[in-house]
């Protein structure tokens, strides 16, 4: 059976047994997406990496201090 005879196969069906089927196909999607996300390795950087590394506003940061300090007083 191909693709389009199975969705026209569904669209001939009542209402309420499309309505089962999406229910039913929308739970088991979830639940391959959840199963991948807590099977896969976690592929995020170490937290000590992202701490030795300093983001743009950090680094911005530390630019306008340095300019403070830099300028004198008025």
């Amino acid at each position: 059976m191909s693709f389009f005879k199975l969705l026209e196969s569904i669209q001939n069906k009542p209402e309420r047994t499309r309505t089962n089927i999406l229910i039913v196909s929308v739970a088991v999607i979830m639940a391959v997406i959840i199963a991948l996300w807590l099977t896969l390795p976690d592929l995020r950087p170490e937290k000590q990496q992202e701490e030795q590394t300093a983001g743009p506003f950090k680094m911005l940061w530390e630019q306008v201090k340095g300019l403070r300090n830099a300028l004198p007083s008025l």
